[in-house]
């Protein structure tokens, strides 16, 4: 079995029910067997969405944090495999028995970049940008219990940050290993947020990022240490990438710190 955990934004507010619903749907079709930690935090409408899932709910204080969801799916099942998710994806059948498989050999991984949902990406360059994130991060059982220190250490609350931290945390916690991609072989579908319409503006999920990184305060212990700032760092941190898309996160990179360079020329 594996411990899938994550959390729900309350539903009968809007077109993200839609985007909820196939999640679950997609879990419930997985051919692996699974148990659901879900952590709220005084969200509405959650468990009676569950029935075709078995579940475990933990109800915790506002405001919501992913750190806490990783944290109590650990303290329930300290002794299985864990996969961190967002609840805006829709998994391939296979994607667990993927992932099973790959924990056998490598400490943790992923899927990535993500399908869109409307199939309007028309290259990998456009795949990628659309995607600059991860949502999604299967923890063998083997370095759960290092990984929910670090995440307690330094708390991540509302959105914003977490994916760097957490992928940090599994590449410290694996004596500095990468992980493993697995892309080629099963893909996710990524399903478009509506942030504005539930009351999630740009101008306060930026605001959030930046209170993230302030309670971040490991990332300002060392020079290097702020590379995980950067998303194209976190994802060269896994093996089994498509080159064209490795390409792309190295170019990418690169012209994130030429245009630094040349605002401080100017």
């Amino acid at each position: 079995m594996i411990v899938i955990a994550t959390t729900f934004r309350s539903f009968g507010i809007g077109d993200n029910d839609l985007n909820q619903k196939l999640f679950i749907k997609s879990l419930s079709e997985l051919s692996t067997p699974i148990h659901l930690v879900v952590t709220q935090f005084g969200e509405i409408g959650v468990e009676k969405e569950l029935k075709s899932i078995n579940y475990t709910l933990v109800e915790s204080t506002p405001p919501w944090s992913l750190s806490e969801v990783f944290k109590n799916a650990y303290e329930k099942f300290p002794n299985s495999d864990i996969v961190w998710t967002n609840s805006d994806l829709i998994f391939d059948s296979n994607l667990m028995n993927k992932v099973l498989e790959v924990l056998k050999r490598f400490d943790y991984a992923t899927s990535w970049p993500y399908i869109d949902a409307k199939n309007s990406l028309d290259s990998p360059l456009c795949q990628v940008k659309s995607f600059f994130g991860l949502d999604f991060l299967a923890i063998s059982k083997r370095i759960t219990n290092r990984v929910s220190k670090f995440v307690m250490l330094y708390p991540n609350k509302s959105w914003g940050l977490f994916e760097h931290q957490i992928v940090s945390y599994a590449y410290l916690a694996s004596n500095k290993h990468r992980g493993f991609n697995l892309y080629k072989s099963s893909r996710v579908v990524k399903l478009l947020t509506p942030h504005e319409q539930i009351g999630e503006p740009s101008y306060k999920l930026r605001k959030s990022w930046r209170e993230n990184l302030q309670r971040w305060v490991w990332v300002e212990e060392g020079k290097l240490r702020r590379l995980w700032l950067d998303f194209s760092w976190v994802m060269l941190k896994f093996r089994g990438t498509p080159v064209k898309f490795v390409c792309i996160l190295i170019y990418l990179s690169f012209t994130k710190v030429l245009k630094k360079y040349q605002s401080k020329l100017s």
